[in-house]
């Protein structure tokens, strides 16, 4: 009887962990919810081979009153892509992509993601919604990360059978619920990218942080990603979040 009654008692306590685990992933997401955001950014792409990309671009976000988040970005860099904008319309979970041709300006819709296979995405940044449910999410400790003590997550995904097919580790900051480090292992449970936020900084009282580096090692290469400009009070014309030919 005893055994049994330990035996409920583990379940349960790693049950009420995954639950906890899984609502501090969810309050990383909705931390900027609804805040409009400008920023300029900088990636500076370095593989193993010594191949270098450099992208600039502006970033707007805007989040309209049925909860539509629009995103316009504005390429300086690299030079091909000069005066492209990308646009993305986010609902329940949906993504419209747009962006205009480069020199001819035509609107063309897109599917999938933006640029080439190989380059950076912010995408591969992102913890959304369903990178949290029918993952397994546990609280393993604890640990500082840049002078912050932050919760450690795993955020594991598992296949029909229940084998593990992929791990994510996850600093998570326990007074903000900023996101500090994320590190991936594969089904080997092999580390293959490991992402640090540096140079914590606050904006018109927005925690932020000015730099992320990651070293992908599955695609042997290493990424500095730098904000600039960044603001959460800049008035955002509405009517650049459309969709539109600038030809």
């Amino acid at each position: 009887m005893k055994n049994i009654f330990f035996s409920l008692l583990i379940i349960n306590t790693s049950f009420v962990f995954s639950i906890e685990a899984s609502n501090i992933l969810y309050k990383t997401i909705e931390r900027f919810k609804g805040i409009d955001r400008y920023l300029l950014v900088e990636i500076n792409e370095k593989k193993n081979n010594g191949k270098h990309k450099n992208r600039i671009f502006e970033s707007w976000t805007h989040w309209d009153s049925l909860g539509t988040k629009k995103e316009r970005v504005l390429m300086f860099k690299p030079d091909n892509l000069k005066g492209v904008n990308f646009w993305s319309h986010t609902k329940n979970g949906v993504t419209d992509k747009w962006m205009t041709l480069p020199k001819i300006g035509k609107l063309k819709k897109v599917k999938g993601r933006f640029g080439k296979k190989d380059d950076f995405d912010f995408s591969e940044l992102e913890l959304k919604e369903d990178n949290i449910e029918g993952h397994v999410n546990s609280i393993i400790g604890e640990e500082m990360v840049n002078d912050r003590f932050c919760y450690v997550i795993t955020n594991v995904k598992k296949n029909k059978n229940g084998e593990i097919k992929s791990t994510r580790k996850i600093w998570v900051d326990k007074n903000d619920y900023i996101i500090h480090k994320v590190v991936y292992f594969n089904k080997k449970n092999k580390i293959t990218k490991e992402i640090f936020l540096t140079n914590l900084t606050s904006v018109n009282n927005n925690y932020v942080f000015k730099e992320i580096k990651i070293n992908d090692i599955k695609k042997k290469k290493n990424i500095l990603i730098k904000f600039s400009n960044i603001s959460f009070d800049k008035i955002i014309d509405l009517e650049m979040l459309e969709p539109k030919s600038l030809n």
